[in-house]
């Protein structure tokens, strides 16, 4: 991480013209009200009044509101946005009298909305500073970190913010810092509890983050940096290697809401993380798969658990019924093209696998040899779908063989 790099911003024209006027100390003055006494009830108003109280003299109140000759280098908008101030009657009228304020970067490189993002400020502050400075969205801090990035360390807090950050700047989901650290690396390591909604977003802005070995493997180790504790509960003082813990109920809350909310990609992400999360149950005793198998929509998700592991196929919740009972009624659903499920994922489908095949057989065993409207059985279906691997092309001939004999 670069070493903070303390500098005086240089005095504008304006500002020096109103040096000449007035002694320098008097240009500090809203900067002194705005770090002093914050936690007094009328802070909000009292800065207004200052506004208010000046509004004849606009050259002064802009250098006042510019002045950041501080050892942090900060204005004092920054001073407000880092208390956690979400005073937008404040920014507007700071951004009315000088609008220049929201490109102001302090000793860190980092904008007023730099600082807005790293504190769980309102959407409505974010969006006052980006409409104020839109490039401000694309910009890094000394450590190349964007307001995405600052964003993404509060969680579910700041989904709205990390939304609107990324419709701003759809590219900043891609972009790493000084070591390469993506967003969603942020968001899985240093949010805690870490949000499934935050990382479903930048998952989806960025899909090649998880795209590879490689790129699973370090945001799966990122994710279990901060679901996995050190056990504190060994007694022997001379052992040094502290058993790590996983906190299994955060992890299966987590997998659970994920796989109930439709994100493939963040339970493909939990699943390489945790894989033992995929036979975690919940209070009703089901697992992910049971959930997965309920919805017809969620039957990608079905096959990544079923392979990580395809005993939890016929793991019973609390009322006896197994994945691959929940699956029965939907393996036998005809859709508007008089296709079954089967047919369907042999037509379209570009990551079917042979475990998820198996089970919807053996949902609905005749759907092997169920016609759709074009006259065609789900094997050729299977071989016109270009993207399905040869080991699920070879199952279903296989399968078609023994039907021959």
């Amino acid at each position: 991480m670069a070493r903070m790099k303390i500098t005086k911003r240089k005095m504008t024209k304006e500002e020096e013209k109103v040096a000449v006027k007035q002694p320098r100390k008097w240009l500090g003055c809203l900067h002194r009200l705005c770090t002093r006494n914050i936690e007094n009830e009328d802070y909000e108003s009292r800065i207004l009044r200052w506004f208010d109280s000046h509004k004849n003299d606009t050259t002064y109140v802009k250098a006042c509101a510019l002045y950041n000759h501080t050892p942090l280098g900060r204005t004092g908008l920054h001073h407000i946005l880092n208390e956690g101030y979400s005073f937008v009657s404040v920014i507007e009228i700071w951004l009315k009298y000088a609008p220049e304020a929201a490109q102001v970067k302090d000793a860190w490189g980092r904008l007023p909305l730099h600082i807005a993002c790293s504190i769980v400020s309102s959407l409505e502050v974010v969006m006052v500073l980006i409409e104020a400075y839109p490039k401000g969205v694309e910009e890094g801090d000394m450590n190349k970190l964007l307001p995405l990035h600052l964003s993404c360390c509060n969680g579910g807090g700041q989904l709205e913010v990390v939304k609107a950050l990324i419709d701003a700047y759809p590219k900043g989901a891609e972009e790493g810092d000084v070591d390469n650290t993506l967003p969603l690396h942020v968001a899985c390591s240093y949010a805690m509890p870490p949000s499934v909604e935050v990382l479903s977003i930048l998952l989806q802005a960025n899909p090649k983050s998880i795209d590879g070995e490689d790129n699973l493997r370090i945001a799966s180790f990122r994710l279990k940096s901060v679901l996995i504790r050190d056990s504190d509960e060994d007694e022997d003082p001379l052992e040094t290697d502290e058993e790590e813990v996983p906190d299994n109920e955060l992890i299966s809350q987590l997998i659970h809401e994920a796989t109930k909310g439709g994100h493939f990609l963040v339970v493909k992400l939990f699943v390489t993380a945790f894989p033992q999360s995929v036979m975690m149950q919940d209070e009703d005793g089901m697992l992910p798969l049971h959930y997965a198998c309920s919805n017809i929509k969620y039957v990608d998700i079905g096959m990544v658990l079923l392979d990580a592991n395809p005993e939890s196929a016929f793991v019973t919740d609390k009322m006896g019924r197994t994945s691959l009972q929940l699956l029965m009624p939907l393996a036998k659903v005809e859709d508007k093209k008089g296709e079954l499920l089967l047919h369907a994922l042999a037509a379209r489908s570009t990551i079917l696998t042979v475990n998820f095949v198996k089970l919807l057989i053996a949902a609905y065993p005749d759907s092997l040899y169920v016609q759709g409207n074009s006259g065609m059985l789900p094997f050729q279906y299977a071989f016109m779908n270009k993207s399905l691997s040869v080991d699920v092309l070879m199952y279903f001939v296989e399968m078609n063989s023994k039907d021959l004999r």
